[in-house]
C-alpha cells in the first residue's frame, strides 16, 4: 500500500510539473529562466519520479515523441492554419510544397541537434534562409521567408496537438510572423509553403517557409 501511494504521488508530480514548463516554454528565454534554481530541481525530480513510476508499475508511460506520420499530420495542419488565415482575408491560397518543407525541417533539425534557436545558422554553407533554400532547389527565389517556433517541457513530456497549434497562435501574434503569412501574391508575396518539425526529449523545433519562385 505504501508503494501504491508513493508512486501515485510521483504520477500527480509529474504532471502538475510538465503544464507548468509547457505554460513557459514559448520561448527559449522563458524555459531557462523557469529552470534556473528551484524549478531546475523540481524538473529533475518530476524526470526520476516518471523513471520511478515506470519501474513500480512495470509498464512505459507515454512518450514525448509522435510518430512519424503525426508529425507530418501537424506539419500540413500548419500549413493548413496559415491557408485559413489567408482565406478569411480574401487572399491567395499557398500550394504546400514537400521540397520547402525538407528545407523547413533540416532547420528545425540543426537546431534541435546543435541547441540554438534562430533564424541565422551557425553552419557557413546554410548561414541564412536563402542559402538554404539555394542548397536545395539549386537556384535562387523571388521571394522566400521563414517563421521559426521552439517550445521546450521536461523530457518525458507527451506533446499533443495542442502544444503545435500554439506555434501558429504565436506567429500570428507576432507582427512579422504574422506579415510572412499573410504577405499578398499580388505584393510580391509567396505561392508557396512548407513546414518542417522535429521533436526531441519533450521539445519541438517548428519552421515555417514560403516562397515564389521565378
Amino acid at each position: 500500500m505504501k508503494r501504491f501511494l508513493i508512486l501515485s504521488l510521483l504520477l500527480v508530480a509529474g504532471f502538475g510539473g510538465y503544464r507548468i514548463a509547457q505554460s513557459r516554454a514559448v520561448a527559449p528565454t522563458d524555459w531557462a529562466r523557469w529552470t534556473q534554481g528551484w524549478g531546475s530541481t523540481v524538473v529533475r525530480q518530476l524526470e526520476g519520479g516518471r523513471d520511478a513510476l515506470q519501474e513500480g508499475l512495470g509498464v512505459a508511460l507515454p512518450g514525448p515523441t509522435p510518430s512519424g506520420q503525426q508529425l507530418s499530420k501537424y506539419e500540413k495542419m500548419l500549413c493548413d492554419m496559415a491557408n485559413a488565415e489567408r482565406r478569411k482575408r480574401g487572399l491567395s491560397l499557398l500550394q504546400i510544397d514537400p521540397a520547402l518543407a525538407d528545407v523547413a525541417r533540416a532547420h528545425s533539425r540543426e537546431m534541435a541537434q546543435k541547441k540554438y534557436f534562430a533564424h541565422e545558422s551557425p553552419t557557413a554553407a546554410r548561414r541564412t534562409t536563402l542559402d538554404r533554400y539555394r542548397l536545395k532547389f539549386k537556384r535562387s527565389p523571388r521571394l522566400v521567408a521563414e517563421n521559426i517556433y521552439m517550445m521546450r517541457g521536461p523530457k518525458f513530456y507527451a506533446l499533443t496537438e495542442r502544444d503545435f497549434r500554439r506555434a501558429h497562435e504565436g506567429w500570428m501574434k507576432s507582427p512579422g510572423h504574422r506579415a510572412n503569412i499573410l504577405r499578398a501574391n499580388p505584393a510580391g508575396g509567396p505561392s508557396r509553403i512548407g513546414v518542417g518539425i522535429v521533436v526531441q526529449n519533450g521539445a519541438f523545433w517548428a519552421t515555417q517557409n514560403f516562397s515564389r519562385p521565378f
